[in-house]
């Protein structure tokens, strides 16, 4: 099921793409869909391929496992290259912090208020005396150095990577401020909500306060970064538009090509991390996943409101 990788090219890195989700929203389908144009590789979930590359039967969304994925070995032997260690391994090196937290405090910690404030000058000094700072800053300097490899190796001058928390997005814009850019994906929170729900087996109370606060910590990550170098994508409007969509995106990132074909070409997708659908691969074709109308309660619904309504509202989900 694995595709031909081409060899490596002199291709030069021109812009990286994290696509900015709270998970659950299309960031997958996003990659998915970019990927299929020749300008540009879509990578998945920088963030797992440490754990992609811990075990032999992990699979790349191609199918194949990722340590014998032509792909990634393409991109690990790039990497070795690039940097003269014959001993790098590609999930090593790509590890995200060991801190785990995925929505900060309300009263967040110093590395977290530095990527609020957006500095480069103030990230690089911060990053001296606190050491998630410096742990952060190391990850987000790899994750370009692996968008520089692939671009070398697939020969496309666009990258793209779905963000796995919106500090590791921070993190690699303010390694690279110029060339990178975010597409911030978002969905209606009532079908979120029944997505974690039914694949967290999270109550509704549990969910709907992560839905809120996950995406007040991606609204205050987002400020900073210049609006021409950032962009909102509605989930629902990908689906009901595919062509439509697609076209904006194409025309922010500076993409020539026109696409008219969207069927989801899934076995030529190398991809690691997110949702399963990456792996069904007789779904050939986006579609819409609204189940909270059909499997939420009034109770639900009431809850949901009571809590998140406002700022479900605030992302433009009014009825």
């Amino acid at each position: 099921m694995s595709t031909v990788v081409a060899a490596p090219s002199a291709q030069q890195l021109e812009k990286f793409v994290c696509i900015a989700s709270i998970g659950h929203s299309g960031s997958t389908l996003v990659g998915m869909l970019l990927d299929q144009y020749p300008e540009c590789t879509s990578m998945g979930e920088i963030t797992n391929l440490h754990k992609f590359t811990a075990q032999p039967d992990m699979l790349c969304g191609c199918g194949t496992p990722v340590l014998k994925c032509p792909f990634w070995l393409d991109v690990e032997a790039e990497l070795r290259r690039k940097t003269g260690d014959l001993s790098l391994k590609l999930g090593e090196f790509s590890r995200p912090t060991e801190l785990k937290r995925t929505a900060f405090r309300k009263l967040p910690a110093l590395s977290e208020l530095l990527m609020i404030w957006g500095s480069p000058t103030a990230w690089r000094l911060g990053s001296m005396i606190s050491p998630r700072a410096r742990r952060e800053r190391e990850f987000g300097e790899r994750a370009v150095q692996v968008y520089e490899a692939i671009a070398a190796v697939r020969g496309t001058p666009i990258t793209v990577n779905s963000a796995g928390a919106t500090t590791q997005m921070k993190s690699i814009y303010l390694a690279d401020p110029t060339r990178f850019r975010a597409i911030h994906v978002i969905r209606d929170g009532r079908g979120w909500t029944c997505s974690q729900m039914r694949r967290e087996k999270s109550s509704m109370e549990v969910a709907v306060k992560l839905f809120v606060r996950r995406h007040w910590n991606t609204e205050l990550m987002m400020r900073s970064i210049p609006a021409s170098q950032r962009m909102l994508v509605r989930y629902e409007d990908l689906c009901r538009d595919t062509p439509g969509t697609m076209l904006t995106i194409s025309r922010f990132l500076d993409i020539d090509t026109q696409l008219t074909d969207f069927t989801l070409k899934k076995t030529e997708f190398h991809g690691v991390g997110g949702n399963p659908m990456r792996f069904r691969y007789d779904e050939s074709t986006v579609q819409l996943d609204e189940k909270w109308r059909r499997d939420l309660t009034s109770a639900d619904l009431a809850l949901f409101e009571k809590i998140g309504g406002e700022t479900n509202r605030r992302l433009g989900y009014t009825d």
